[in-house]
């Protein structure tokens, strides 16, 4: 902190230093064993203790009269963040920071035992969730409204958590002195180059756009499935029947590495190195976690997880979390420790294209032709139900804090409303109560308010590159390596512009990569009808929806 800085050069070298320091810690906690509960509890303890020299550290940064001459294609967006944290740093604004904090806490309290008893068993609430997914109508229903009692039960503590939230959300924004509290929030996660009045139109151009096409995936689910009218826990199944299970992670890991090379030989690469360093772990679906995820171990290499079941998820999840590791590995030798990410939204851009990319690249290496079809149709769906479902939560988050003082009875209103713009055929006929009450489900109200705008923005881009990828593939991974390399020297919009896409979230723009999806579907449901009465003879399959309009 006493070290002497005149000019540039040495505040540069000063930067690079405190980067380099900030790594070294954070490889010492990366190495470090014991029980996650615990690690976790260290983990804030740590935080806790450095902040108040990190604070101190980032003011003698955009303090310095220098700073402005630090060469802006490395340090400009670090910059332009860490002003930001230093303008949140007013006392008020602290403690009303710490106070939502306390309320994160609760909720944690309140959920703290995540088990539910289901047909006499207490099971942990992601076991029965995950049951929604398939098996027999009547556990589906039965398990859909175990999760609906639990969280009735918790029902007036979780209001209240949200009527306490909002309160502070609404103080946050004046003690800053802006208008409302989206534009905090946007503040708060140096989202520069867009902001909430962007967010409300991709909201809007989904319900134009997407919901139709969420209805002809409902109809083909129920053509595939013999389903005649989808119910609720209807709403996670895909059409194909079951894929052909994988017998053991060895299997699983040897064939995406294939589709990885498939896509791109590089990536196949970098997938073999981290199956040789033991970064890949396919633990038992069986154990305590069934979540994915991905990050980053000692030595700055990543590391991905993905619980075995042998189910097509686990394909899904390798192609999501390859994708993130890929991104790791490719800004991982920026100087900065702070380039050594990206916003969350453009992580997610090449973790969602790996998917839906990758799924091109099923047959023969993981599946046969009928399953790879499927295979192949279930990542589009997976967009449309993904994007119906993100911005139904995140408009509604928008009306939570345009409507601040409401309480139950009209955010019930509120949530119904919005489930019959973003539902698209779902039956809720006598479920009326249940319905509206569904937005306590979403925690991301109360734990990282406007968190899932960055998935449907990653969408979003993820659709655009899947459909030049189609036509120019080469000249679409190339430009997309780029931009994994750049890290955060750029914000969301310099990203998309490196990695050569639009960064326009109009409904002309989402229409039209929606009109490309239509003619995908058309042709993928064509071929798998055609799959199937070669293997079972003609006439074992209804017509696509394109014959019955030739028809």
């Amino acid at each position: 902190m006493k070290r002497p800085l005149p000019g540039a050069a040495e505040l540069e070298s000063w930067v690079v230093d405190w980067g380099a320091w900030m790594g070294q810690v954070r490889d010492w906690w990366r190495g470090r064993r014991g029980p996650h509960r615990e690690r976790l509890e260290a983990a804030r303890r740590v935080s806790q203790e450095l902040q108040p020299l990190h604070r101190r550290l980032a003011r003698r940064l955009v303090e310095h009269p220098s700073a402005r001459q630090l060469p802006s294609e490395e340090f400009g967006v670090l910059l332009r963040r860490v002003r930001t944290e230093v303008d949140l740093e007013a006392p008020e604004l602290q403690l009303l920071r710490a106070q939502e904090s306390a309320i994160v806490v609760e909720l944690d309290l309140l959920r703290r035992d995540p088990h539910l008893v289901f047909r006499g068993q207490r099971l942990p609430l992601g076991v029965v969730d995950r049951m929604l997914e398939g098996g027999s109508p009547g556990r589906r229903e039965e398990a859909w409204w175990a999760l609906e009692t639990r969280q009735r039960q918790d029902r007036r503590r979780l209001d209240s958590l949200l009527d306490e939230a909002l309160g502070v959300r609404s103080e946050l924004a004046r003690t800053a002195g802006l208008a409302t509290y989206p534009e905090f929030r946007w503040l708060e996660q140096s989202s520069h180059g867009w902001g909430p009045h962007e967010a409300r139109g991709l909201m809007e151009s989904i319900a134009r756009s997407a919901i139709p096409r969420l209805r002809r995936w409902q109809d083909l689910v129920r053509r595939s499935t013999g389903v005649r009218s989808l119910r609720p826990w209807d709403d996670r199944l895909e059409p194909g029947g079951k894929l052909t299970p994988l017998r053991d992670p060895a299997a699983l890991s040897r064939r995406c590495r294939d589709a990885f090379r498939r896509v791109h030989p590089g990536f196949g690469t970098w997938f073999e190195a981290l199956l040789e360093h033991g970064q890949v772990d396919f633990g038992s679906g069986r154990s305590r976690s069934r979540r994915a995820w991905q990050g980053t171990g000692q030595g700055g290499l990543p590391v991905i997880r993905v619980p075995f079941t042998g189910r097509h998820r686990d394909v899904v999840k390798v192609l999501h979390e390859g994708g993130h590791a890929f991104h790791a590995l490719s800004h991982r030798y920026q100087r900065l420790v702070w380039n050594r990410s990206a916003p969350v939204a453009f992580a997610e851009v090449v973790a969602h294209t790996l998917e839906l990319i990758g799924s091109e690249h099923l047959e023969g290496a993981v599946y046969g032709q009928e399953d790879a079809i499927a295979a192949r149709l279930r990542a589009l769906g997976r967009v449309v139900r993904l994007l119906a479902g993100l911005a139904r939560v995140e408009l509604f988050q928008f009306w939570l804090h345009d409507h601040p003082h409401n309480g139950p009875r009209a955010r019930e209103a509120a949530w119904t409303e919005l489930g019959h713009r973003f539902d698209g055929d779902l039956d809720w006929s006598g479920l009326e109560r249940p319905r509206g009450r569904g937005y306590l489900a979403h925690t991301s109200l109360l734990r990282d308010p406007f968190g899932q705008l960055p998935y449907t923005v990653a969408l979003v881009g993820a659709l655009q590159l899947w459909v030049r990828y189609r036509t120019d593939p080469t000249g679409v991974l190339a430009r997309l390596r780029l931009a994994m390399s750049l890290g955060w020297t750029r914000d969301l919009r310099g990203l998309f512009e490196a990695a050569g896409l639009r960064f326009d979230f109009g409904n002309g723009h989402l229409a039209e990569l929606m009109r490309h999806w239509d003619r995908e579907v058309d042709d993928l449901e064509s071929q798998l009808i055609r799959s199937v009465a070669r293997r079972t003879g003609p006439g074992i399959a209804d017509r696509s929806p394109t014959a019955a309009r030739a028809g």
